[in-house]
């Protein structure tokens, strides 16, 4: 079982490397921004008189598209003819990376803003799981994250074998004991005379409902691992097996909800 602490490391660990990878990408785009920027105000009094645009207007803004309606006369600065393709050359590169810039430095913040205390992630987990079990429970809802890891819900199996309810069991025998009774032992309804024990065992109906997870053969096919797992459903408070437990308690309405076999169609929608 991977533990939630585990889970909020990894969670961490993959936002940490997102971030450093942000902070090379804004590095890098904020240098070339600051040299092709450098060149350009060698042609700022050019571009103001030559274009039919101005200088501060498009070095604040955040999209090439500008230079699609940018035109050049002719023109000439000490003596010689200005090259406008030059120029033009460097407003593309200096709004290409000033635009990879904006949008890096957005994503940055979006990921710290995701950087949250463990004590909040096991909250918003938590609060996650509750819901989705309650959708599992009281509608029947089939969960899958995704189609290679499997699906978990609630079926319904026919068991030959009797298998003790081992909860209602043991409050039968404490009953027992607790008045000064015998609870029923086999063998000494063997071996004593006149034996006086009390049943005590209560055992599960032969139909019963259970949370499975249900995995196809080409997920395990593609995805081995899975077959390394075992499904064990939670139990106690509010647990999924808590709230199944209640829901089973009329049995009319789990048959009608839980329609569900353990060997379903893989594309039964339900």
């Amino acid at each position: 079982m991977i533990e939630i602490n585990v889970m909020y490391a990894l969670y961490i660990d993959k936002l940490n490397v997102s971030l450093i990878e942000y902070k090379e990408i804004i590095r890098i785009n904020l240098t070339y921004k600051k040299q092709y920027l450098n060149l350009l105000e060698n042609y700022k009094k050019e571009i103001n008189r030559y274009s039919n645009s101005k200088y501060d207007f498009l070095i604040k803004s955040t999209s090439t598209n500008v230079l699609n309606n940018l035109k050049f006369t002719r023109g000439f600065k000490d003596g010689k003819e200005i090259n406008f393709d030059i120029i033009k050359l460097y407003l593309e590169k200096y709004l290409t990376h000033t635009t990879i810039l904006n949008k890096t430095i957005k994503y940055e913040k979006d990921i710290k803003s995701k950087v949250i205390t463990a004590t909040i992630y096991k909250k918003i987990i938590n609060k996650f799981n509750g819901k989705v079990i309650d959708r599992i429970i009281y509608d029947n809802y089939y969960f899958s994250i995704n189609p290679l890891f499997g699906s978990i819900g609630v079926v319904q199996n026919e068991n030959k074998n009797l298998r003790p309810d081992w909860g209602k069991s043991n409050k039968n025998k404490k009953r027992i004991l607790d008045k000064g009774g015998t609870p029923y032992l086999k063998k000494d309804a063997e071996s004593v005379s006149n034996y006086q024990g009390e049943e005590w065992l209560v055992y599960h109906p032969s139909v019963d409902f259970f949370v499975q997870w249900h995995t196809k053969y080409v997920a395990k096919k593609y995805n081995p691992i899975l077959s390394d797992y075992k499904f064990k459903p939670a139990r106690g408070k509010k647990s999924i097996v808590m709230k199944l437990n209640e829901v089973k308690g009329n049995r009319d309405n789990a048959f009608s909800l839980y329609t569900r076999t353990p060997n379903y169609k893989a594309n039964e929608q339900i």
